[in-house]
């Protein structure tokens, strides 16, 4: 090769790298693939889609009916110097996906009788409360808040899980200050605050922290080196590289209250560590759980058959026409996508990428329903 041509290449791989991190894309034309076990047979169409939404690099693992686990790792855990190909074992952010674990741990203090899906909040607290500035407090149920129908709404109130620093689970004596935005039981929204009560809730029964708890009932011994705690602010080898959209950065991560987390979203590890434990809990997002909590909600207040539509005691549920339901949970953080299903035909997956766009809902959706579709 002559001087100019090498000189020329490297140009071209600097001007490219230099696009990458102004416009976020040419990297994608290349997205390097290492697969162990079957390949998914929709895993060229999913590469399709992460390129198209910006996606540099993504973990997916899928269990089958008969438990043969396929597991892929697709793109660059870094796509900005030094470039670093994504890796099987690379620890990636759960984000809301931490919930499956809480939602379990919940699940099994119920089935030991220990605690009650009707059962009120506050009486699983320590604090003892005199007066409320808003006395429906007193009647937010455990199922309540595993449904996401306790009464807050972060559209209305800012959501302390998202502020630096976050009175749940710290400060509990802060629920007596709280005005809800709705009657607990009376309608739908999506709430980390909830799961982050429940932790409180499991820390008061077990009278352990909530990560000891997690690792403990769910994790098991096998989980020791395999399932952390997000380390922002902090350099760790493994750990995959958030990529952000414009608008969003490193700071709006380390501004949050990871701490306050581990009941909410600050678990961390690959796809297939997590779809593993999908294998052994989810009988508890299966089953009478279910049968309980639509007692609770109604079918006319419910339409399995719309998408993000009907959110049960653990993961939503999809019904699709002539075909197994579908129960999955999502999750998202500024340079984060994750989502998790798991299928009434035994099937489960887990999708974990280094990306987000800002306006996160659409791929999210997107994601899912392609899962949807595929399996």
């Amino acid at each position: 090769m002559s001087r100019r041509s090498w000189f020329l290449g490297a140009l071209l791989f600097a001007f490219a790298l230099l696009s990458w991190q102004q416009r976020g894309n040419l990297l994608l034309l290349w997205l390097p693939i290492h697969c162990e076990g079957v390949p998914p047979r929709w895993l060229p169409a999913l590469v399709s889609l992460a390129r198209e939404e910006g996606v540099p690099g993504f973990q997916v693992a899928h269990l089958s009916e008969d438990g043969h686990l396929s597991r892929c790792a697709v793109g660059w855990a870094s796509a900005e110097m030094p470039v670093e190909q994504m890796q099987l074992e690379h620890r990636m952010s759960y984000a809301s996906l931490s919930k499956i674990f809480t939602s379990t741990v919940v699940l099994q203090l119920v089935e030991e009788q220990r605690l009650a899906l009707s059962g009120f909040l506050l009486d699983y607290l320590p604090q003892n409360f005199s007066k409320f500035r808003d006395e429906r407090i007193k009647w937010i149920t455990i199922a309540q808040l595993l449904s996401h129908r306790a009464g807050f709404d972060r559209s209305l109130t800012p959501d302390p899980m998202q502020q630096k620093h976050s009175w749940c689970p710290g400060d509990l004596s802060y629920l007596d200050r709280v005005q809800l935005d709705f009657d607990p039981g009376m309608s739908f929204a999506y709430a980390n605050v909830g799961y982050c009560l429940l932790g409180a809730v499991v820390e008061n029964l077990e009278q352990m922290p909530m990560e000891e708890v997690v690792r403990r009932r769910v994790l098991g011994s096998e989980g020791r080196g395999r399932f952390f705690l997000v380390p922002y602010g902090k350099k760790e080898k493994g750990y995959v590289k958030p990529h952000f959209d414009e608008g969003e950065s490193l700071g709006d991560l380390e501004q949050l209250p990871w701490n306050s987390m581990v009941a909410t979203g600050a678990w961390s590890g690959s796809a297939s560590d997590l779809v593993n434990v999908l294998g052994k809990t989810s009988s508890h997002v299966q089953g009478r759980e279910n049968a309980v909590w639509y007692s609770l909600r109604g079918p006319d207040r419910c339409d399995a058959r719309r998408w993000r539509a009907c959110h049960g005691l653990a993961f939503y549920r999809y019904q699709r026409e002539g075909r197994s339901d579908m129960f999955w949970r999502d999750g998202s953080l500024p340079g984060a996508t994750a989502f998790a299903a798991v299928f009434d035909s035994g099937e489960k997956l887990v999708f974990l990428g280094n990306y987000r766009k800002a306006d996160w809902k659409p791929f999210n959706d997107r994601l899912g329903l392609f899962f949807a579709e595929q399996l």
